[in-house]
């Protein structure tokens, strides 16, 4: 068995109508009375005898479901799915299962503990009693959530509604990190006074508090994971009063500057940049602001400006060589000035892109190269070679991929449209049919012709909404040769609404991948572009009939 309870592998989804629960109870028994891993034949994510990670002490084990539930499509679950809450169709199937598994450990006199999370979609508190061997994981959003009035009572009532029914304290896990549409580089997510108030505020109803809290540089950090630590060691401590000491002690003459400075970081962040959250599958998110309006009208140049004022007045404060003027410096060079830096790229990126063009005029061919802003030519055996048309009845491209070992290469035959195919050795062509940047034709084709099509379109937050449904009525050709792969798109002109444009934005990707899912290179044209979707980047194609 390469997947049971302990292991938790993300390689598939369990149906929970099957005889799966059985099992489940097997390995958790075996682990609990001390048995090695072999004993029941679980393996490991790496696929070797040994119990993971999700079992811990000889006395825990965690049989909470993925993150990212798809909902098993056989009919005893959608027979058995709770039909009054369609986003928490799994309530009774996971709380009823995680019962008779706790109440049957304690009948066989097995000791421990197993935990479960109460998250999306088997959130709600249910009906049953739970024995108490179960310790329930209440996931909520967490600190960022203290400026919505009406979803923090929301969160504060459901964990207090989870420890009443435990009878006991809960753990609580949260998400005040940067994620999914948060991972935005650069900008400080800090938030100590908002995490002051929230974990003081849940202290009674929890015996541990679990912040994912990662983000892309320690400074945003560090202040949130030391309001936390000190409340966690007493949790009558006033966290405002914890906080006034750090920047008295830090910052000493310059305390004043460097608090407006951290204060106005945390409103921009959690009600400038982010608004009202939502439950996603993946857990509790935010919505953000778009990248035109995160620049135009949160992080402004004004505001960026006062914020210089302060690290000047701050400076002038601290005497020269102090430990107070080098924090004040640190703190400058950690937080102000990448903030500072991603603005001014934002406002450079038209200037970038309008100088990253390709003429295909006369046949020439685009050459890809290995993926980054630092690409490098590639060896003639893995060259990439693009050819575009523009033709009455719309667009043609014509691409050969090079490869000394096509043979190797991991492309198994799909049905159409089977979104999959975007793993497998292969290639992906973005066109932007009206040259606004607001909608993107994505086609992905592998190396024995299986191939998808899609339409993203712009959303309020600046990111992309994808149709994968949506029939562009291509054609798509392969043929495979002894040294490459030969890739025919015919797109008709219908995709281009008043025509094709003389220039678009466009970009090609190449991803060879091995028979054993090893990736063996990445490849495309522009330098700016990061990845295949990274559609704000793609450069621009001219093209003229």
């Amino acid at each position: 068995r390469d997947m049971n309870l302990a292991l938790g592998r993300r390689s598939g989804k369990f149906c929970y109508s099957s005889g799966v629960w059985e099992e489940i109870y097997q390995d958790v028994k075996s682990y609990l009375k001390g048995e090695g891993a072999e004993v029941r034949g679980v393996l490991n994510p790496h696929g070797k005898i040994g119990w993971w990670y999700t079992c811990q002490d000889g006395k825990y084990v965690s049989i909470s479901p993925h993150d990212g539930m798809v909902p098993c499509e056989c009919e005893k679950c959608k027979a058995a799915y709770d039909k009054d809450d369609p986003g928490n169709y799994m309530d009774t199937m996971i709380w009823s299962n995680m019962a008779k598994i706790g109440n049957r450990l304690i009948a066989e006199g097995v000791p421990g503990y197993v935990t479960q999370t109460a998250y999306q979609p088997y959130r709600r508190v249910p009906d049953m009693d739970l024995p108490t061997n179960i310790i329930v994981r209440v996931c909520e959003r967490g600190p960022w959530s203290v400026p919505y009035p009406e979803e923090l009572k929301r969160e504060y009532a459901e964990i207090a509604a989870w420890a009443k029914k435990l009878g006991r304290k809960v753990d609580i896990g949260m998400y005040p990190c940067k994620y999914g549409k948060r991972v935005i580089p650069n900008i400080p997510d800090l938030s100590p006074w908002l995490w002051g108030r929230y974990f003081k505020d849940v202290s009674p109803w929890a015996f541990n508090l679990y912040p994912e809290s990662y983000t892309d540089r320690f400074m945003y950090r560090h202040l949130d994971h030391y309001v936390l630590s000190r409340i966690a060691w007493d949790p009558n401590v006033d966290p405002d009063a914890i906080i006034d000491e750090y920047f008295r002690l830090m910052y000493g003459p310059a305390a004043d500057e460097m608090k407006a400075f951290f204060k106005s970081l945390e409103a921009k962040w959690t009600t400038g940049l982010l608004s009202q959250g939502e439950d996603t599958m993946w857990g509790p998110s935010f919505n953000v602001a778009s990248p035109e309006d995160r620049w135009n009208k949160v992080y402004t140049a004004e505001l960026l400006a006062e914020y210089g004022s302060l690290f000047d007045a701050a400076v002038k404060k601290t005497a020269e060589g102090s430990l107070e003027r080098r924090r004040v410096e640190l703190m400058r060079r950690e937080l102000l000035d990448p903030l500072v830096g991603e603005r001014e790229a934002f406002v450079e990126l038209p200037r970038r892109l309008a100088a990253v063009n390709f003429d295909f005029s006369a046949g020439k061919a685009l050459v890809l190269k290995m993926l980054g802003e630092k690409a490098e030519p590639v060896s003639e055996n893995l060259r990439t070679e693009v050819v575009a048309e523009a033709r009455d009845d719309g667009l043609f491209v014509r691409i050969a991929a090079y490869d000394p070992d096509l043979a190797g290469a991991s492309a198994p035959e799909r049905k159409l449209d089977d979104q999959d195919v975007w793993q497998d050795d292969g290639l992906e062509l973005q066109i932007d049919p009206t040259g606004a940047r607001r909608e993107f034709v994505h086609i992905m084709v592998n190396s024995m012709g299986s191939w998808a099509d899609l339409k993203h379109q712009k959303t309020a937050d600046g990111g992309w909404s994808a149709d994968a449904k949506w029939d562009s009525g291509a054609k798509v050709e392969v043929r495979r040769l002894s040294d490459r792969w030969n890739c025919e798109i015919s797109i008709p002109s219908a995709v281009f609404n008043d025509g094709l444009p003389h220039k678009f934005p466009a970009e090609v990707f190449r991803r060879r991948v091995s028979k054993a899912g090893v990736a063996r290179g990445k490849y495309n044209w522009g330098p700016l572009s990061s990845n295949a979707c990274d559609f704000d980047r793609f450069g621009t194609w001219e093209i003229s009939k």
